[in-house]
């Protein structure tokens, strides 16, 4: 049975992207997040997107920056897992943020909006893309211990210290990530 080049090579992408996202996943939820590196290819608008996510532990938050040369740097953040809508919200609505980055005593506040989306795992997230991403996106390639992220009245803590150096290459790699 012969099998194209494309389709080895596109079922290879899968399997480098998806297994140890699915390995990371397996922690117990007990012990402390980590971020991972990945990336995937959009065939329908042929780019690429490159990613950092940080796989939550318990009674942290949860974050997905992503970037491509088409759409720009779009962050994906919440602070529940369950993937139950809080009460009162439904699938798509605008629901605002407050990322509060922390640095020693000091913390700077970004307020975004965006829609709800709840991820394959259950992650319940807003999605914040276009304008309101770039002062996200300028921010997060500065130095900061964390990010608390605040949405519906919950705030969940989503490390930075270790993560710096990943983020400004992930913005290198991206032509369209905001100056």
């Amino acid at each position: 049975m012969r099998v194209g080049f494309n389709a080895v090579c596109k079922a290879a992408v899968a399997m480098l992207v998806v297994a140890p996202i699915l390995i990371l996943a397996a922690v117990s939820s007990a012990s402390a997040g980590r971020w991972i590196n990945g990336g995937t290819y959009d065939e329908q608008r042929g780019v690429g997107v490159n990613f950092l996510r940080f796989l939550a532990g318990e009674g942290e938050g949860q974050m997905t920056i992503r970037c491509d040369n088409a759409d720009g740097v779009w962050i994906d953040a919440g602070v529940d897992g369950d993937g139950r809508l809080p009460e009162g919200i439904t699938m798509g609505d605008e629901l605002a943020a407050i990322f509060t980055f922390v640095s020693g005593q000091a913390e700077e506040f970004i307020f975004a909006a965006g829609p709800v989306l709840v991820r394959g795992d259950g992650a319940v997230l807003v999605s914040i893309t276009g304008e309101d991403a770039l002062p996200l996106g300028r921010r997060l390639v500065l130095p900061a211990e964390r990010v608390d992220v605040s949405i519906a009245g919950t705030t969940r803590p989503v490390p930075l210290g270790d993560v710096l150096e990943r983020l400004q290459n992930l913005a290198a790699r991206c032509e369209a990530w905001p100056q």
